[in-house]
């Protein structure tokens, strides 16, 4: 087997990582700076329902951002492993 047949495969599952990686960051990022507004907004007093809307939109994009995360990893997996079986 030819070390560039199994390089271009791993080169390739790097990519997705990285990608998803850096989607993964920006998404983890916006969901904590929603959760430090949050805090902010509560020392202004604002109604109590308008701040835990606020924290359920933060967890949603939390829990969302994380699933998805990680299936794009475990499907890249499998692709790295199907074409180096190729």
């Amino acid at each position: 087997m030819n070390v560039h047949a199994i390089n271009r495969p791993v080169a390739h599952f790097a990519g997705h990582l990285f990608i998803g990686t850096g989607i993964f960051l920006i998404f983890g990022g916006l969901s904590v700076g929603l959760a430090l507004l949050v805090q902010c907004l509560s020392s202004i007093r604002l109604p109590e329902l308008t701040l835990q809307t606020l924290s359920f939109v933060e967890q949603v994009i939390l829990l969302a951002d994380t699933v998805l995360y990680l299936s794009w990893i475990f499907i890249s997996g499998i692709g790295l492993i199907k074409d180096m079986m190729k």
